[in-house]
């Protein structure tokens, strides 16, 4: 069951305080040169709260990328592994001056190059309300998708936030959630806006050409995919909350492949698609009709 960001603002209101502002631009220089504080308007909620602070993201003099202050999360401290989940969210944001344009999310990460427990996800919550209880999972939109190219060295993703310039009042947020018997160190620095794209275009998402051929609809979808080795592929489609709504084993020949989806049960609206043999992927979109 997914929890809500800011599930009890009381709790919140000890450990952050809220701003709000129309763009994004942080690159924790200033605010991180000492292990502790975090940028104006920024937070950090932590369900599991007896771990706070040392689960929870923190900053640091030289967690940045080229060494540079940035802030971290980690899964393993006190010399154990940790079952946790710990947010890092945004200010409030209002993207309406963005409107007409496309607008993309850029931020760095990196995390320990044993790649333990889980991986990143990117959230957003258009509610204005400090106890909503709903947001999107834009994880499988990410390019490149959050993976174990993090752990050799730093990675820029980018995430389209085109589809927000009109959503009002919303947050962005970082969430890791680590398991009890394994964990990683993830960092994160440089997190802005930006109208320019780096790693969006040209679409599909991915190292091996991956899209929809025709229109999709709910109960079929057909797909064309170049893949680089034969074996079998997962494919996974999630619905625009990040909600996984089919998932099944595709086996693959090296080079070209037609797929042909059928008997879905898909409800109309956008859909991401990822294909991964667990060292290649790929992933498109979907508009369902």
């Amino acid at each position: 069951m997914k929890k809500s960001l800011f599930a009890s603002l009381i709790l919140l209101s000890s450990y952050c305080s809220f701003g709000q502002a129309t763009t994004l631009n942080q690159d924790f220089n200033i605010p991180c040169t000492s292990f502790t504080g975090l940028p104006s308007g920024w937070a950090i909620y932590n369900p599991v709260l007896g771990t706070f602070p040392d689960g929870a993201w923190h900053c640091g003099p030289t967690n940045g990328r080229a060494n540079t202050p940035g802030i971290l999360c980690t899964g393993y401290y006190s010399g154990s592994f940790h079952l946790d989940t710990s947010f890092l969210i945004s200010p409030q944001l209002n993207l309406s001056t963005y409107s007409g344009n496309r607008l993309f999310l850029r931020f760095d990460t990196k995390t320990s190059n044993i790649h333990q427990g889980g991986k990143l996800s990117l959230l957003v919550s258009t509610s204005p309300s400090a106890t909503f209880n709903t947001y999107i999972d834009l994880s499988l939109g990410v390019a490149p998708i959050f993976s174990n190219a993090d752990s050799s060295d730093w990675v820029t993703h980018e995430a389209d936030m085109s589809g927000f310039t009109s959503a009002g009042n919303m947050y962005i947020a970082f969430r890791y959630t680590s398991p009890s018997n394994s964990g990683n160190i993830w960092l994160l620095d440089n997190i802005n806006l930006s109208v320019s794209s780096v790693n969006i275009a040209p679409s599909p998402f991915g190292n091996f050409p991956f899209g929809v051929i025709g229109n999709a609809t709910r109960p079929q979808i057909k797909l064309s995919c170049t893949v680089p080795a034969d074996g079998h592929y997962q494919l996974t489609i999630c619905d625009m909350m990040g909600r996984r709504v089919h998932q099944q084993s595709l086996l693959n020949q090296k080079g070209d492949n037609i797929i042909s989806l059928n008997d879905l049960d898909l409800l109309p609206g956008m859909h991401f698609l990822q294909l991964t043999d667990g060292v290649n992927y790929a992933v498109a979109k979907a508009m369902v009709q």
